[in-house]
């Protein structure tokens, strides 16, 4: 769905949306985050984070309600509150999207999702108790009766208690927690596991899925049933409308009697396309703006059909004849058939087209926009707009150069045109400048200088048509802004500029770690003597430590990256095109060992105190492993599973897992059978410790469990049920070693049998 289809409502629903905190004292409550500890405070199980100027208003009003909030809640360990200020962390702050002052995000191990709730201390406290809490309830035979009746809409998973499609429940409850409440129970009265039950206070008044249950199904299964046969659309659940997967029906009314004239029938009409259809009734007095996003005149009643996956909009006619049931229940089964054709605003096509800049109305957008042959640059515009005006004579130059080429400069008034259902966004402010390749279904952003020399140069980078414009006097090359090139380079760290760029860090037989830097930049500052000291290291070798002002310089062309934050580090292999973003710590041995990992040429430092080993945060090695699981660390991980004659499965887990704390007596009941034998039972808390450079993969949910074969140094990983007897038979089937197990709970149940 394109957002600029419904810009009345849209704008109202963000309304409810609370913007933040401004920078005053310093509070203990609220941690202050920079580009240096934002990753790991937001990697935290969960954080608010609020993106602030410290001259906004709205900032400073709000502040003392986040205070208060983050005083209340400082005691709880699973929340924490942060700001960060978006003039000092500019990059940081434009790489989350942040485009107004305040917005506030929640980051749930590194993930972000707006926050949605109200502006108060109460507000922001509950809301933040009830995201942090767990997203599905767990329920009982007693508890889910009154837990089916506590809300408007209510899911409820019947599934056993081991059973990992609760992970799918979980991670889609946690999407939807803004909008539902979810829970999840072994046994229903209704309906045999695997099993979903919606409850909800309208039509049927429940609806069940059988069977397997899927991240898709479950979702297809929620937005089928969550909406009534009719409701009134507004900013609450307008959201809900634009997430289905049907077309939207609209009874737009003026008042109160033109909606009850017409509700009987129409609600009889929405019984019968109940699941192909949603119907609302729309207030014209607080919404009527809408009517033109789809095809109407503000003239009431009216009705309409927006297909919302694709924003066309299908009008029914305003015209002398009443709007009656009988017209609608015909228009609706014309636009389901196909009958109907999309209402499309458009100007007239020019009769002559033949400008420099090609002008583009709706009805010929397909034709010169999507022309396969063609390369296309055009330009959303809108004739008031005064960014526009400036650009016209600059965009003409630019059409004059590529005229009658395979390459075409266009533009579009797209405030007198719809953009045709095919094109995949919206345009949300102007210009806005796009590039379609030839042959290709995707736009390019463009967002450089708007200058002729600019835009020849973009053009030069990403046409599939090959063609040079005329330019005697060079005056449309691209000039590289540089610094003089040092005429020697005698300190630790070479020096990198524009125009030296290609000859240093393109040497295909160095290896090179680069830092883009600002001088102004404090984290820049604080870096340069432990980067004197990397680079005093590998001084002399076929490895470089290089720095690039970038600030000063300009990148070349053939740099596929742009800089946007600083310190940058990236590290170019020698002989490869590729650059490999460095974010790991900013010490001298933490570079060392990513260099030792990643580079082509092998050069060892010198290192007599063993100072630039790679060090792994880890808790202390147990002094005994009396338990019926071994504990592995970090400082004793290669010694318990990569030992060669023992058979390991490890459970790399999180203290706060749910999931985890479910599988502990199961694990513990495993971890007796096999104890003293040549397969380990293991587990390895991986938020307190991390994995050995040997180990081949990243640990990305919890829990996840590994098996490693003695004597390999492979890794397979367990994907069955989590019972004791499907455990037993994975090792059984896997292990090298072969030891008898008994399982007292697998000998009763065949006995029963």
């Amino acid at each position: 769905m394109r957002i600029s289809s419904a810009i009345a409502l849209v704008t109202l629903a963000a309304t409810a949306v609370f913007t933040g905190v401004a920078q005053g004292a310093e509070d203990p409550e609220v941690k202050v985050l920079t580009s240096e500890n934002f990753k790991d405070a937001i990697n935290q199980k969960f954080v608010l984070v609020d993106f602030y100027a410290p001259w906004c208003g709205h900032c400073q009003n709000l502040e003392p309600e986040y205070e208060a909030a983050a005083k209340i809640l400082k005691d709880d360990e699973t929340i924490q509150l942060a700001k960060i200020d978006c003039v000092a962390e500019k990059e940081l702050c434009k790489s989350y999207e942040v485009g107004s002052y305040p917005t506030l995000k929640i980051f749930r191990e590194g993930v972000p999702r707006d926050y949605k709730g109200t502006r108060k201390t109460d507000g922001i406290v509950s809301y933040l108790k009830k995201h942090a809490a767990p997203p599905v309830t767990i329920l009982t035979a007693e508890t889910l009766p009154a837990f089916a009746e506590s809300e408007r809409v209510v899911v409820v998973a019947v599934l056993p208690a081991d059973d990992p499609q609760r992970e799918e429940v979980d991670k889609i409850a946690r999407y939807y927690r803004d909008d539902f409440i979810f829970g999840v129970v072994e046994e229903h009265p209704d309906v045999k596991a695997p099993a979903v039950v919606l409850y909800k206070k309208f039509d049927e008044g429940k609806n069940i899925l059988e069977g397997e249950i899927t991240d898709a199904k479950l979702v297809n299964f929620v937005r089928a049933n969550c909406l009534p046969t009719i409701d009134e659309i507004g900013a609450t659940n307008y959201a809900h409308y634009m997430d289905a997967t049907i077309p939207l029906a609209y009874l737009f009314y003026g008042t109160t009697d033109q909606r009850d004239a017409l509700k009987e029938d129409f609600e009889a009409v929405a019984k019968e396309w109940k699941g192909k259809v949603n119907f609302v009734y729309l207030d014209a007095q607080k919404y009527g703006a809408h009517a033109t996003n789809v095809g109407l005149k503000e003239n009431w009643p009216a009705f309409a059909v927006q297909d919302v996956s694709t924003a066309e909009k299908f009008p029914l006619e305003q015209n002398d004849e009443p709007l009656t049931v009988e017209r609608i229940k015909q228009h609706i089964t014309e636009v389901v058939a196909g009958i109907q054709k999309a209402k499309v605003k458009s100007e007239a096509i020019p009769e002559s087209n033949d400008g420099n800049v090609k002008i583009v109305v709706a009805n010929s957008y397909d034709e010169i926009v999507h022309d396969k042959e063609k390369d296309v640059l055009i330009e959303y515009y809108a004739p008031w707009c005064g960014f526009c005006k400036r650009l016209e004579p600059i965009y003409d130059e630019l059409g004059a150069l590529y005229k009658g080429s395979n390459i075409v400069i266009a533009k579009l008034d797209a405030t007198a045109n719809d953009l045709p259902a095919s094109v995949p966004f919206a345009v949300t402010g102007y210009p806005t400048i796009k590039f379609k390749k030839a042959g290709q279904d995707t736009y390019v952003d463009y967002s450089g200088e708007r200058t002729a020399a600019a835009f020849v140069d973009f053009i030069r980078k990403n046409a599939v048509n090959t063609f040079e414009v005329a330019d005697p006097e060079g005056i449309y090359q691209p000039k590289l802004k540089s610094e003089a090139v040092p005429e020697t380079q005698d300190g630790p760290v070479t020096v990198v500029v524009a125009n030296n760029y290609e000859n240093v860090v393109h040497d295909s037989d160095k290896d090179v770690l680069i830092e883009y830097y600002a001088p102004w930049c404090g984290f820049c500052k604080r870096l340069e003597p432990i980067y004197d000291e990397l680079g005093a290291l590998y001084k002399g070798s076929n490895i470089v430590v290089a720095k690039f002002d970038a600030t000063a310089n300009d990148l070349p062309a053939s740099v596929p990256f742009a800089v946007s934050g600083y310190p940058t580090i990236k590290f170019k292999k020698a002989g490869s095109k590729d650059y490999i973003d460095y974010s790991g710590q900013r010490t001298a041995a933490a570079f060392v060992d990513f260099i030792r990992k990643n580079a082509v040429n092998k050069f060892e430092v010198a290192d007599p105190e063993g100072i630039y080993q790679p060090k792994l945060k880890s808790e202390a090695v147990p002094e005994t492993q009396d338990g019926p699981v071994t504990v592995v660390v970090a400082d004793n991980y290669e010694n318990v599973v990569h030992d060669n004659d023992k058979d390991v499965l490890i459970e790399y887990y999180a203290p706060w897992c749910g999931f985890c704390k479910r599988l502990a007596p199961i694990y513990d009941e495993l971890g007796a059978l096999y104890k003293g034998s040549n397969i380990v039972v293991a587990k390895f808390d991986a938020t307190a410790n991390e994995l050995p450079a040997s180990v081949p993969f990243a640990v990305s949910g919890y829990p996840t469990i590994k098996f490693k074969k003695a004597g390999t140094k492979d890794y397979i990983e367990y994907k069955g049920a989590r019972t004791t007897e499907a455990f037993i038979s994975f090792l059984e089937e896997n292990a090298v070693n072969k030891v008898e197990v008994k399982n007292e709970t697998k000998k009763d149940t065949h006995d029963e049998l």
